[in-house]
This record gives C-alpha cells, sequence and structure tokens, in this order.
C-alpha cells in the first residue's frame, strides 16, 4: 500500500489537475455524445459505429474513476491516444476512410491534447520500465 501512495505522489499538484480535467472533459464530452448519439439513432446501426459508441461509453465511464484515480486510470488515457493514433495512421493518412475526413481534424486535436496530458516519465517508469507483475 505504502509504494501505491508513493508512486501517486510523484507527480505535481498540477500534473494531477490536469489528469482530473481531461477525464472531466472526458466524461462530459464523451458522455453526452454517447447519450445523444445513441438516444438519436434512427434505423439499423452499422457495426463499426456500434464498435465506436460502445468505446466512447466505455471510455465516458471509466472517466468516472480517473475522476476520483487519475494515476490509476492513466490506461484510459492510454487506450483514447492509441485507438486515434491507429485511426489517423491506419485510415485517415492512407486514404481508407476520406468519407470521414471531417473527423481528422477532431482527431488529430485529441492526440495532441493526450500527448500533453498523459505523464510521459510515469507512463514510463510505472508501466513501461517497471517489474513485471509475478505470474500466479
Amino acid at each position: 500500500m505504502a509504494t501505491e501512495h508513493a508512486v501517486d505522489n510523484e507527480l505535481s499538484v498540477f500534473r494531477i489537475s490536469l489528469l482530473r480535467t481531461a477525464f472531466f472533459l472526458n466524461c462530459a464530452f464523451l458522455g453526452i455524445n454517447f447519450i445523444t448519439g445513441y438516444r438519436n439513432h434512427t434505423g439499423v446501426w452499422e457495426s463499426g459505429s456500434t464498435v465506436a459508441y460502445s468505446l466512447w461509453g466505455t471510455l465516458a465511464v471509466l472517466s468516472v474513476f480517473g475522476l476520483r484515480q487519475p494515476t490509476r486510470m492513466v490506461p484510459a488515457l492510454l487506450v483514447q491516444f492509441t485507438y486515434k493514433l491507429i485511426w489517423i495512421a491506419l485510415f485517415y493518412l492512407p486514404g481508407i476512410a476520406p468519407a470521414a475526413s471531417n473527423l481528422a481534424p477532431v482527431m488529430l486535436g485529441g492526440i495532441v491534447a493526450d500527448l500533453l496530458v498523459i505523464p510521459w516519465p510515469y507512463v514510463f517508469r510505472s508501466l513501461v520500465f517497471a517489474p513485471s507483475e509475478r505470474w500466479k
């Protein structure tokens, strides 16, 4: 238990506040988009849309936990960053999803925001270079 608090204390109050702000914005914007999109949809859902809406709803719910435990929920921000990066690199830039080009500014803005908000030294120390947990 003491090591968990030591890890949490290695980030500044500003960084923790920045994380909480990101989680709050995720709750607000993803939650609102998920709820209104789901409630206002008519007709048959396309399978890709159902996956996207499920992901946005999931990130909104996980962001609620991020308000309380911001450092423990950093992996949720990593998921958010990674799916945007994959979409830009594998679908938008090669021209596979030209109809969705109106999403590119939002996704690029999200990537930049995630790059600024995610505490990368903490991620590398606590997730990438930390010793693996024992297999039980």
